[in-house]
């Protein structure tokens, strides 16, 4: 059975949100913003928190929201194939699921070279990981300041 919550956000927009395990869904918004997901947090030490952050930014995507997602440090690995087929969070989902609806919904995703390059992920790796079927970029600090200060909010996990 669903649980839905009627709320009025800070600015007098109305929210719904409907709630079934991991299916939360919120009415499309009154003004879209600007929302930054950052992610730097492996799946070695905490996979529901990686898996929490793309189901937090697939949900803001589907609902309208401009997202760009900023992974580094060991969250580059969670564009990896294998953590890709593999993560699940315990009641966040599975990456397998969650990756693939930010991609639908538009999501950009972003990745910290110098990590990548510490963990021998290469460009190639992610050549097609973002929508479309466009490569993910590798950025520097500067980058990641860029989005930050763009932002409307900045989620980090």
């Amino acid at each position: 059975m669903a649980e839905s919550t009627k709320e009025l956000t800070a600015d007098g927009a109305k929210v719904t949100t409907t709630a079934e395990g991991s299916s939360a869904t919120a009415a499309p918004p009154a003004e879209p913003k600007k929302l930054l997901v950052a992610l730097t947090t492996g799946p070695t030490t905490d996979a529901s928190k990686c898996a929490l952050a793309f189901l937090v930014a697939s949900k803001a995507a589907a609902a309208g929201h401009s997202v760009s997602m900023f992974l580094a440090s060991d969250g580059v690995q969670c564009l990896t194939d294998d953590v890709i087929g593999s993560l699940e969070g315990v009641g966040t989902g599975k990456l397998s699921e969650t990756y693939p609806a930010c991609v639908a919904a538009g999501v950009t995703f972003y990745v910290s070279g110098m990590s990548c390059k510490a963990r021998g992920i290469t460009p190639e790796s992610l050549a097609t990981k973002n929508a479309g079927g466009g490569p993910v970029t590798f950025e520097m600090p500067p980058k990641l300041l860029e989005l930050t200060f763009a932002a409307d909010s900045t989620l980090s996990f």
